[in-house]
């Protein structure tokens, strides 16, 4: 499993990047984050707002996806399933 958080933010990647470093030492994001692009937006099946978090199966294609925050034991829920389906599926 790795998480990768994407940011979107207004204005230049150079003036976002200090921002988004301070927010994740702030809350001790433990997993790496980069800054998102239009063309890596246009691939979020039917994106309807932030936060969105996409499971994206060993094959590279979205198995799940949840818009909004949710609870760690939510979305721990999720990757459980999801792990034990892909590892039925090998």
């Amino acid at each position: 499993l790795q998480i990768i958080g994407l940011n979107y933010e207004r204005g230049e990647p150079s003036e976002a990047e200090p921002m988004i470093r301070e927010f994740m030492t702030a809350n001790s994001m433990n997993y790496p984050c980069a800054i998102g692009t239009p063309e890596i937006m246009a691939q979020v099946p039917n994106f309807q707002g932030y936060p969105t978090t996409l499971f994206i199966g060993r094959d590279g294609k979205v198995k799940d996806v949840t818009v909004g925050l949710h609870p760690y034991e939510a979305l721990e829920e999720r990757v459980v399933r999801l792990l034990a389906a892909e590892a039925a599926s090998e």
